[in-house]
């Protein structure tokens, strides 16, 4: 009996505006009419729900992939191995830049 009257209480309080109606009217064909109200309600709820739940979970993705081929433009950049640095030029140059630094300090 106590769950009854909570129940009560509960729909009286609702925020679903047909449910305190339903409880609240005493015509016998106002309570049909907000029965099926509050019903259909619920059914169009819940076809648009699954409609839009389907929807999503068909994972259906647009994708375009546009090929193009385009011959590349590149620099005018020239690599030259006449006058290479070795290893041993580079000893000698760095040698010398801090012996006639060397000299200059003293």
């Amino acid at each position: 009996m106590a769950v009854r009257k909570e129940l009560k209480r509960y729909a009286r309080n609702s925020s679903v505006k047909g449910i305190p109606r339903i409880l609240q009217s005493d015509n016998t064909f106002l309570k049909v009419l907000w029965i099926s109200t509050v019903l259909i309600g619920l059914t169009v709820a819940s076809y648009l729900v699954s409609q839009n739940l389907a929807e999503y979970l068909s994972y259906n993705s647009v994708v375009n992939i546009h090929e193009r081929t385009i011959k590349p433009t590149f620099p005018d950049v020239s690599v030259c191995k006449v006058g290479q640095i070795t290893y041993y030029i580079l000893v000698l140059w760095v040698n010398a830049f801090y012996l006639h630094r060397e000299d200059d300090l003293a």
